[in-house]
Protein backbone atom coordinates (compact mmCIF):
# COMPACT_ATOMS: atom_id res chain seq x y z
CA UNK A 1 0.00 0.00 0.00
CA UNK A 2 1.04 3.63 -1.03
CA UNK A 3 2.35 5.48 1.82
CA UNK A 4 -0.99 8.11 0.51
CA UNK A 5 -3.11 5.46 0.81
CA UNK A 6 -1.50 4.30 4.08
CA UNK A 7 -2.50 7.53 5.24
CA UNK A 8 -5.82 7.77 3.61
CA UNK A 9 -6.48 4.59 5.83
CA UNK A 10 -5.45 5.87 8.78
CA UNK A 11 -7.28 8.51 8.81
CA UNK A 12 -10.82 6.99 7.95
CA UNK A 13 -9.93 4.55 10.85
CA UNK A 14 -9.75 7.67 13.44
CA UNK A 15 -13.05 9.01 12.06
CA UNK A 16 -15.84 9.63 14.69
CA UNK A 17 -19.51 9.08 12.59
CA UNK A 18 -22.41 10.23 14.59
CA UNK A 19 -24.31 6.84 13.63
CA UNK A 20 -22.95 3.18 15.18
CA UNK A 21 -22.46 0.50 12.45
CA UNK A 22 -24.49 -2.62 11.66
CA UNK A 23 -22.17 -5.50 11.76
CA UNK A 24 -25.12 -8.09 10.05
CA UNK A 25 -23.36 -10.74 10.92
CA UNK A 26 -22.22 -10.17 14.53
CA UNK A 27 -26.28 -8.94 14.92
CA UNK A 28 -28.12 -11.64 13.46
CA UNK A 29 -25.64 -14.05 15.07
CA UNK A 30 -27.01 -13.09 18.65
CA UNK A 31 -30.28 -15.16 19.49
CA UNK A 32 -33.69 -13.40 19.04
CA UNK A 33 -35.14 -11.61 22.24
CA UNK A 34 -38.72 -10.25 22.74
CA UNK A 35 -38.93 -7.06 22.26
CA UNK A 36 -41.42 -6.51 25.40
CA UNK A 37 -38.05 -7.20 27.54
CA UNK A 38 -37.27 -3.93 26.64
CA UNK A 39 -40.06 -1.63 27.40
CA UNK A 40 -40.65 -0.17 30.68
CA UNK A 41 -42.66 -1.78 34.12
CA UNK A 42 -45.82 -1.38 33.63
CA UNK A 43 -46.33 -0.80 29.56
CA UNK A 44 -47.36 -1.90 26.27
CA UNK A 45 -47.20 -1.40 22.54
CA UNK A 46 -49.74 0.82 21.25
CA UNK A 47 -48.05 0.39 17.39
CA UNK A 48 -44.85 0.06 15.40
CA UNK A 49 -44.29 2.64 13.04
CA UNK A 50 -41.64 2.98 10.81
CA UNK A 51 -40.43 6.67 12.30
CA UNK A 52 -41.09 8.86 15.11
CA UNK A 53 -43.20 11.22 13.12
CA UNK A 54 -45.19 8.75 11.59
CA UNK A 55 -46.33 7.60 15.09
CA UNK A 56 -47.07 11.24 15.76
CA UNK A 57 -49.01 12.07 12.84
CA UNK A 58 -51.10 8.98 12.45
CA UNK A 59 -51.82 10.03 16.73
CA UNK A 60 -52.92 13.38 15.78
CA UNK A 61 -54.87 12.17 12.90
CA UNK A 62 -56.50 9.20 15.10
CA UNK A 63 -57.12 10.80 18.50
CA UNK A 64 -56.95 14.56 17.90
CA UNK A 65 -60.55 16.71 16.80
CA UNK A 66 -58.83 19.94 15.27
CA UNK A 67 -62.52 21.06 16.71
CA UNK A 68 -61.58 19.81 20.33
CA UNK A 69 -57.96 19.71 20.49
CA UNK A 70 -55.33 22.01 21.23
CA UNK A 71 -51.65 20.51 21.49
CA UNK A 72 -49.19 21.93 23.74
CA UNK A 73 -45.71 22.04 22.47
CA UNK A 74 -41.57 22.56 23.99
CA UNK A 75 -41.34 25.82 21.40
CA UNK A 76 -37.77 23.75 21.08
CA UNK A 77 -38.54 21.34 18.68
CA UNK A 78 -37.89 19.54 15.52
CA UNK A 79 -39.89 20.30 12.29
CA UNK A 80 -41.13 17.06 11.81
CA UNK A 81 -42.96 17.24 15.83
CA UNK A 82 -44.56 20.52 14.40
CA UNK A 83 -45.57 19.35 11.09
CA UNK A 84 -47.00 16.24 12.56
CA UNK A 85 -50.03 18.62 13.96
CA UNK A 86 -50.03 20.89 11.24
CA UNK A 87 -50.81 18.47 8.59
CA UNK A 88 -53.62 17.38 10.55
CA UNK A 89 -54.61 21.13 11.66
CA UNK A 90 -54.68 20.52 15.51
CA UNK A 91 -54.45 23.87 16.84
CA UNK A 92 -50.83 24.23 18.50
CA UNK A 93 -49.94 26.48 21.33
CA UNK A 94 -45.99 26.89 22.37
CA UNK A 95 -44.03 26.92 25.51
CA UNK A 96 -40.50 27.82 26.93
CA UNK A 97 -38.09 25.79 27.93
CA UNK A 98 -35.37 26.35 30.90
CA UNK A 99 -31.80 26.75 29.55
CA UNK A 100 -30.73 23.01 30.73
CA UNK A 101 -33.97 21.69 28.60
CA UNK A 102 -35.54 21.02 31.59
CA UNK A 103 -39.19 21.86 31.71
CA UNK A 104 -40.88 24.32 33.88
CA UNK A 105 -43.98 22.49 35.18
CA UNK A 106 -45.31 25.24 36.86
CA UNK A 107 -45.42 27.49 33.77
CA UNK A 108 -47.11 25.18 31.78
CA UNK A 109 -49.73 24.26 34.38
CA UNK A 110 -50.52 27.87 34.43
CA UNK A 111 -50.53 28.74 31.10
CA UNK A 112 -52.98 25.53 30.60
CA UNK A 113 -55.63 27.30 33.41
CA UNK A 114 -55.73 30.22 31.06
CA UNK A 115 -57.40 27.96 28.22
CA UNK A 116 -60.88 26.37 28.01
CA UNK A 117 -61.43 22.39 25.94
CA UNK A 118 -59.45 19.55 25.89
CA UNK A 119 -55.88 19.51 25.56
CA UNK A 120 -52.67 17.44 24.66
CA UNK A 121 -49.25 17.65 25.98
CA UNK A 122 -45.79 16.78 24.55
CA UNK A 123 -43.36 17.04 26.34
CA UNK A 124 -39.85 15.59 25.53
CA UNK A 125 -36.53 13.77 27.00
CA UNK A 126 -33.99 16.35 24.99
CA UNK A 127 -31.01 14.24 23.65
CA UNK A 128 -32.18 11.25 25.81
CA UNK A 129 -31.43 12.88 29.16
CA UNK A 130 -34.90 12.12 31.26
CA UNK A 131 -36.93 14.95 32.15
CA UNK A 132 -36.98 15.52 36.02
CA UNK A 133 -40.69 14.54 36.80
CA UNK A 134 -41.95 13.74 40.47
CA UNK A 135 -44.92 11.55 41.28
CA UNK A 136 -46.46 14.42 42.69
CA UNK A 137 -47.38 16.11 39.56
CA UNK A 138 -49.35 12.75 38.40
CA UNK A 139 -52.36 14.37 39.31
CA UNK A 140 -52.10 17.94 37.93
CA UNK A 141 -51.47 16.17 34.68
CA UNK A 142 -54.84 14.14 35.19
CA UNK A 143 -55.96 17.38 35.98
CA UNK A 144 -55.34 19.72 32.94
CA UNK A 145 -54.56 17.35 29.82
CA UNK A 146 -56.88 14.73 28.36
CA UNK A 147 -53.64 12.94 26.61
CA UNK A 148 -50.03 13.47 27.57
CA UNK A 149 -47.28 12.33 24.92
CA UNK A 150 -43.52 11.79 26.60
CA UNK A 151 -41.25 11.99 23.08
CA UNK A 152 -38.50 9.86 23.95
CA UNK A 153 -37.36 9.46 20.47
CA UNK A 154 -33.47 10.13 21.58
CA UNK A 155 -33.56 7.96 24.55
CA UNK A 156 -33.89 3.79 24.78
CA UNK A 157 -36.49 2.92 26.97
CA UNK A 158 -35.44 2.99 30.90
CA UNK A 159 -37.67 1.60 34.18
CA UNK A 160 -37.03 4.85 35.53
CA UNK A 161 -39.27 6.86 33.07
CA UNK A 162 -42.56 6.10 32.32
CA UNK A 163 -45.56 7.30 31.29
CA UNK A 164 -46.81 10.65 32.28
CA UNK A 165 -50.69 9.96 33.18
CA UNK A 166 -53.12 12.29 31.06
CA UNK A 167 -56.96 12.21 32.00
CA UNK A 168 -57.76 9.86 29.22
CA UNK A 169 -54.34 8.14 28.58
CA UNK A 170 -50.81 9.06 28.56
CA UNK A 171 -47.85 7.65 25.42
CA UNK A 172 -44.50 7.08 25.31
CA UNK A 173 -42.87 7.32 22.11
CA UNK A 174 -39.47 5.85 20.82
CA UNK A 175 -37.34 5.65 18.03
CA UNK A 176 -34.69 2.91 18.04
CA UNK A 177 -33.61 3.36 14.70
CA UNK A 178 -31.99 6.48 16.41
CA UNK A 179 -29.77 4.31 18.91
CA UNK A 180 -29.46 1.28 17.59
CA UNK A 181 -28.11 0.18 14.03
CA UNK A 182 -31.16 -0.26 12.45
CA UNK A 183 -32.84 0.87 9.68
CA UNK A 184 -36.23 1.98 10.81
CA UNK A 185 -38.43 1.51 14.56
CA UNK A 186 -40.28 3.61 16.20
CA UNK A 187 -42.83 1.99 18.94
CA UNK A 188 -45.47 4.13 20.87
CA UNK A 189 -46.23 2.43 24.47
CA UNK A 190 -48.94 2.99 26.75
CA UNK A 191 -49.97 2.21 30.22
CA UNK A 192 -50.90 -1.73 30.27
CA UNK A 193 -53.95 -0.38 31.92
CA UNK A 194 -54.88 1.71 29.21
CA UNK A 195 -57.86 0.78 26.87
CA UNK A 196 -57.85 -0.99 23.65
CA UNK A 197 -58.95 2.90 22.46
CA UNK A 198 -55.71 4.25 23.01
CA UNK A 199 -53.99 1.52 20.34
CA UNK A 200 -52.56 3.76 17.36
CA UNK A 201 -53.01 1.36 14.21
CA UNK A 202 -50.67 2.59 11.36
CA UNK A 203 -52.17 2.16 7.84
CA UNK A 204 -51.60 -0.75 5.66
CA UNK A 205 -48.74 -1.42 3.17
CA UNK A 206 -45.44 0.43 2.73
CA UNK A 207 -45.64 3.13 0.01
CA UNK A 208 -42.44 2.51 -2.72
CA UNK A 209 -40.49 5.44 -1.49
CA UNK A 210 -40.00 4.69 2.00
CA UNK A 211 -39.05 0.61 0.61
CA UNK A 212 -36.15 2.09 -1.05
CA UNK A 213 -35.12 4.44 1.65
CA UNK A 214 -34.92 1.07 4.26
CA UNK A 215 -32.96 -0.06 1.64
CA UNK A 216 -30.44 2.52 1.28
CA UNK A 217 -30.62 3.47 4.68
CA UNK A 218 -29.54 -0.32 5.54
CA UNK A 219 -26.44 0.10 3.13
CA UNK A 220 -25.31 3.10 4.93
CA UNK A 221 -25.54 1.66 8.38
CA UNK A 222 -22.79 -1.58 7.00
CA UNK A 223 -20.89 0.61 4.99
CA UNK A 224 -19.17 3.46 6.58
CA UNK A 225 -17.98 5.23 3.12
CA UNK A 226 -21.14 5.95 1.85
CA UNK A 227 -21.68 7.88 4.79
CA UNK A 228 -19.64 10.97 3.83
CA UNK A 229 -21.50 10.68 0.11
CA UNK A 230 -23.57 14.26 0.55
CA UNK A 231 -25.65 13.31 -2.56
CA UNK A 232 -26.59 9.73 -0.59
CA UNK A 233 -27.63 12.10 2.25
CA UNK A 234 -29.46 13.98 0.69
CA UNK A 235 -31.42 11.32 -1.64
CA UNK A 236 -32.02 9.99 1.84
CA UNK A 237 -33.74 12.80 2.68
CA UNK A 238 -36.18 13.17 -0.01
CA UNK A 239 -37.17 9.19 -0.12
CA UNK A 240 -38.16 9.96 3.89
CA UNK A 241 -40.02 12.93 3.12
CA UNK A 242 -41.59 11.10 0.04
CA UNK A 243 -42.80 8.33 1.96
CA UNK A 244 -46.28 7.91 3.06
CA UNK A 245 -46.48 9.70 6.92
CA UNK A 246 -47.62 7.24 9.07
CA UNK A 247 -45.62 4.47 7.82
CA UNK A 248 -45.50 0.77 9.72
CA UNK A 249 -42.31 -0.62 10.68
CA UNK A 250 -40.69 -2.98 8.33
CA UNK A 251 -40.15 -6.45 8.60
CA UNK A 252 -36.41 -6.43 8.37
CA UNK A 253 -36.04 -4.03 11.28
CA UNK A 254 -38.19 -5.97 13.44
CA UNK A 255 -35.90 -8.69 12.78
CA UNK A 256 -33.07 -7.06 14.00
CA UNK A 257 -33.99 -5.42 16.73
CA UNK A 258 -34.87 -8.47 18.58
CA UNK A 259 -31.02 -9.58 18.37
CA UNK A 260 -29.61 -6.34 19.18
CA UNK A 261 -28.12 -6.19 22.88
CA UNK A 262 -30.01 -3.04 23.69
CA UNK A 263 -28.35 -3.46 27.20
CA UNK A 264 -24.79 -2.94 25.65
CA UNK A 265 -26.32 -0.45 24.01
CA UNK A 266 -27.73 1.51 27.10
CA UNK A 267 -24.64 1.07 28.64
CA UNK A 268 -21.71 2.55 26.60
CA UNK A 269 -23.90 5.23 25.34
CA UNK A 270 -24.45 6.43 28.92
CA UNK A 271 -21.25 5.60 29.81
CA UNK A 272 -20.04 7.84 26.75
CA UNK A 273 -22.13 11.04 27.92
CA UNK A 274 -20.93 10.83 31.67
CA UNK A 275 -17.21 11.21 30.36
CA UNK A 276 -18.31 14.06 28.00
CA UNK A 277 -19.87 15.26 30.61
CA UNK A 278 -17.09 15.42 32.99
CA UNK A 279 -14.69 16.74 30.21
CA UNK A 280 -16.44 19.15 28.82
CA UNK A 281 -18.63 20.26 31.75
CA UNK A 282 -18.46 24.51 30.67
CA UNK A 283 -20.06 23.33 27.75
CA UNK A 284 -22.38 20.53 28.13
CA UNK A 285 -26.28 21.48 27.54
CA UNK A 286 -27.34 18.78 29.49
CA UNK A 287 -26.33 17.71 33.09
CA UNK A 288 -29.57 16.36 34.28
CA UNK A 289 -30.71 12.67 35.12
CA UNK A 290 -27.33 11.13 34.26
CA UNK A 291 -28.47 7.96 35.82
CA UNK A 292 -31.16 7.61 33.00
CA UNK A 293 -29.76 8.81 30.09
CA UNK A 294 -29.03 6.93 26.89
CA UNK A 295 -28.53 9.78 24.92
CA UNK A 296 -28.70 10.11 20.63
CA UNK A 297 -26.14 12.95 20.57
CA UNK A 298 -23.94 14.77 23.10
CA UNK A 299 -25.67 18.33 22.80
CA UNK A 300 -23.15 21.32 23.30
CA UNK A 301 -23.52 25.36 23.99
CA UNK A 302 -21.30 26.84 21.76
CA UNK A 303 -20.78 30.46 20.65
CA UNK A 304 -20.45 29.58 17.24
CA UNK A 305 -21.51 25.54 16.02
CA UNK A 306 -20.59 26.36 12.54
CA UNK A 307 -16.86 27.08 13.06
CA UNK A 308 -16.69 24.44 15.64
CA UNK A 309 -18.32 21.87 13.34
CA UNK A 310 -16.19 22.66 10.61
CA UNK A 311 -12.82 22.70 12.39
CA UNK A 312 -14.30 19.02 14.31
CA UNK A 313 -15.20 18.16 10.83
CA UNK A 314 -11.21 18.67 9.51
CA UNK A 315 -9.94 16.32 12.20
CA UNK A 316 -12.58 13.32 11.41
CA UNK A 317 -15.60 14.65 13.83
CA UNK A 318 -18.82 14.57 12.60
CA UNK A 319 -21.18 16.47 14.13
CA UNK A 320 -25.12 18.17 13.63
CA UNK A 321 -26.34 21.40 14.92
CA UNK A 322 -29.87 20.70 16.58
CA UNK A 323 -32.62 22.48 15.65
CA UNK A 324 -33.24 25.22 13.24
CA UNK A 325 -35.42 27.69 15.05
CA UNK A 326 -38.90 27.35 15.13
CA UNK A 327 -39.68 31.09 15.01
CA UNK A 328 -41.82 31.31 12.11
CA UNK A 329 -44.27 28.93 13.53
CA UNK A 330 -44.48 29.60 17.37
CA UNK A 331 -43.77 33.44 17.34
CA UNK A 332 -40.92 35.32 18.78
CA UNK A 333 -41.62 35.01 22.27
CA UNK A 334 -39.65 32.41 23.29
CA UNK A 335 -35.73 33.59 23.79
CA UNK A 336 -34.65 30.05 25.55
CA UNK A 337 -35.97 28.24 22.37
CA UNK A 338 -34.29 30.69 19.71
CA UNK A 339 -30.66 30.42 21.67
CA UNK A 340 -30.48 27.13 22.28
CA UNK A 341 -31.25 26.43 18.18
CA UNK A 342 -28.64 29.39 17.39
CA UNK A 343 -25.93 27.38 19.96
CA UNK A 344 -26.27 23.64 20.20
CA UNK A 345 -23.90 21.51 18.62
CA UNK A 346 -24.46 17.69 18.53
CA UNK A 347 -21.31 15.17 19.39
CA UNK A 348 -21.30 11.78 18.30
CA UNK A 349 -21.91 9.51 22.05
CA UNK A 350 -22.57 5.98 20.55
CA UNK A 351 -21.93 2.55 21.53
CA UNK A 352 -19.71 1.98 18.96
CA UNK A 353 -16.83 4.65 20.43
CA UNK A 354 -14.36 3.64 22.90
CA UNK A 355 -12.85 5.76 26.14
CA UNK A 356 -9.51 6.56 23.96
CA UNK A 357 -12.17 7.64 21.21
CA UNK A 358 -14.17 10.08 23.91
CA UNK A 359 -10.73 11.47 24.94
CA UNK A 360 -9.91 12.41 21.84
CA UNK A 361 -13.02 13.68 21.16
CA UNK A 362 -12.77 15.77 24.36
CA UNK A 363 -8.91 16.91 23.85
CA UNK A 364 -10.06 18.25 20.45
CA UNK A 365 -13.40 20.34 21.32
CA UNK A 366 -11.71 21.88 23.77
CA UNK A 367 -9.15 22.71 21.16
CA UNK A 368 -11.37 24.46 19.27
CA UNK A 369 -13.94 25.99 21.34
CA UNK A 370 -13.97 29.51 22.81
CA UNK A 371 -14.02 29.75 26.58
CA UNK A 372 -16.40 32.36 26.11
CA UNK A 373 -19.12 30.00 25.74
CA UNK A 374 -18.94 28.47 29.13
Amino acid sequence: MSSVATAHARVHDQRMWLKPTLRLGETLARPPAPLEDLWPPGTRVAGLFSMGRDALWQMAAAKFSPAEFSVWLPAYSCTQLIDAFRRTRVPMRFYDVRPDLTVDWEAVIEARRRHAGRHALVVVDYFGFAQPFSLDLHEAMREYFDVVIRDCAHSLPHPAVGVIPGRECGYILYSLRKLAPIPDLAPVLTAKDSASSADIAPPAGRPFARTVYIGLESAELMIEGLRGMASLQRRLRRLKEDGQWGSPVSRLSLALARRVDFSRVREARRANAIRLAQGLAPWARCHHAPEAACPYYFPLRVNDPARVKDALARVGIETTTFWRSQEAVTGPGFPVARETARSTLCLPVHQDLTPGQVDRLIQAVSAVVEPAAA
